[in-house]
């Protein structure tokens, strides 16, 4: 897992989970050799908002 803190009017974090070669895709991701997971989270004013991940 990587982290990154953003400059700028609020702190931004960025979080990134890789997973390589995952077990258990469905049987048409054959040629998939990796899934990234990807979440913010940003505080202004000591108000924390959190991006929450989606899945289609």
């Amino acid at each position: 897992m990587t982290s990154e803190v953003g400059a700028g009017h609020g702190r931004d974090e960025r979080y990134v989970t890789v997973v390589q070669n995952p077990a258990g895709l469905p049987d048409g991701w054959t040629d998939v050799g990796a899934v990234a997971l990807v979440c913010r989270e940003r505080a202004v004013n000591g108000t924390r908002t959190r991006a929450q991940p989606t899945t289609t």
